[in-house]
């Protein structure tokens, strides 16, 4: 406060050296000085300092709020964005795997696991039916001795590859396995049809040929099984001359839809006057088939046959650019068979002379000397 009388604040102006008589002259009444006299600007001064500060603090706070209003505003929208973000890569992942896993569902072949797990019941269930009846086999052959006997005691299985190949050992005994006819007779009773065809089969090669054994061969020709078709055809072809009561199945199954089974029914029907032209007619378009093994398995047929027919040299001819080499020299040893009549293949024979493959030019050259004569 002594300082403030002696030098006055916020403007004041100083003394002059010679004023203090002056100023003792208009000095104040006691208790009065010029500090208490510049208290009312001090404090205005002092008030106006306070309302400034207050209102940088107010706008200080209200900048803060807004601050924190938009950083709370960023932080929800990062948040939602992440959790958009977030759900769609979920739902793109989820759409990845399940567009996976319905190509592999696609991928599976469901009618074929079905069949197989068809065909594995039915293998399953022959079995448990064929054994009981195959308990018996032994007993119903008492005059079987040695490896005839074991062959018999091994037809007692539920295994039908096992049996098929007991069966056909049999068989190739020929007469010598007589003592298992029996046995084998039962069988043709069997459930799985190739066990019936195989047993019918060896009872042929045992001289057996009776209306049992063909009446199963016969019933194998209408079988939905085109291999079961295929094998009882080719089995009525050793029957001999029994097979002639087989005639009228055999003549319906030359225009049958699989080729093998029109192959081995055309073999048989062939030595046959009434079927032998059209049965060469049907091994002739054999040698069209899309299956090579088919056109090698006719030319062998026809070569054995000597067939007297143009048309079948030329579809003989045809063969000879074959892609197959096997059926080239099988075309080129029916034309030498057949003979002269195969003369217009003759260019062709001669090209065969020169063709890279060994087996093709010994062919040719055998086949010319036939055909020339």
């Amino acid at each position: 406060l002594a300082a403030l009388s002696e030098e006055p604040l916020f403007g004041a102006k100083k003394p002059a050296p010679n004023a203090s008589k002056a100023v003792k002259k208009t000095a104040p009444p006691v208790g009065k000085t010029a500090a208490s006299e510049a208290a009312p600007a001090w404090e205005e001064e002092i008030t106006k300092i306070d309302a400034a500060l207050k209102a940088s603090e107010d706008a200080a706070l209200k900048k803060l709020a807004s601050l924190e209003k938009q950083a709370n505003q960023k932080s929800k929208q990062l948040v939602d964005t992440a959790t958009e973000t977030a759900a769609n890569e979920f739902e793109e992942t989820k759409a990845a795997v399940t567009k996976q896993v319905e190509a592999t569902k696609a991928d599976l072949d469901w009618d074929g696991l079905s069949k197989k797990a068809s065909t594995a019941v039915a293998v399953v269930g022959t079995a448990k039916e064929a054994i009981p009846h195959a308990k018996s086999l032994l007993a119903k052959c008492p005059e079987a001795t040695g490896e005839l006997k074991q062959l018999v005691a091994s037809m007692e299985t539920g295994d039908i590859e096992v049996l098929k190949r007991n069966v056909h050992r049999v068989g190739q005994m020929a007469e010598a396995g007589r003592a298992a006819a029996p046995a084998l007779r039962t069988l043709l009773k069997h459930n799985d049809p190739y066990v019936r065809i195989h047993s019918a089969l060896a009872l042929s090669r045992m001289k057996y040929n009776d209306k049992e054994v063909l009446g199963s061969l016969v019933q194998g020709l209408k079988s939905t099984d085109a291999g079961v078709r295929s094998f009882s055809a080719a089995c009525i072809g050793e029957l001999g001359p029994q097979a002639a009561e087989a005639l009228p199945a055999l003549a319906t199954a030359l225009t049958d839809s699989d080729p093998y089974v029109r192959l081995h029914v055309a073999e048989v029907l062939v030595r046959y006057p009434t079927y032998e032209q059209k049965a060469l007619s049907t091994l002739a378009g054999c040698l069209d088939e899309k299956d090579q093994n088919i056109r090698w398995l006719a030319t062998y047929s026809l070569a054995e046959l000597k067939p007297q027919r143009t048309d079948v040299v030329v579809a003989l001819t045809r063969l000879l650019s074959d892609p197959e080499q096997r059926v080239r020299v099988g075309a080129i040893y029916a034309l030498g068979e057949i003979g002269p009549l195969a003369a217009p293949a003759l260019p062709e024979l001669q090209e065969a002379l020169t063709d890279p493959n060994a087996d093709i030019r010994a062919a040719a050259a055998h086949a010319l000397q036939q055909v020339r004569g």
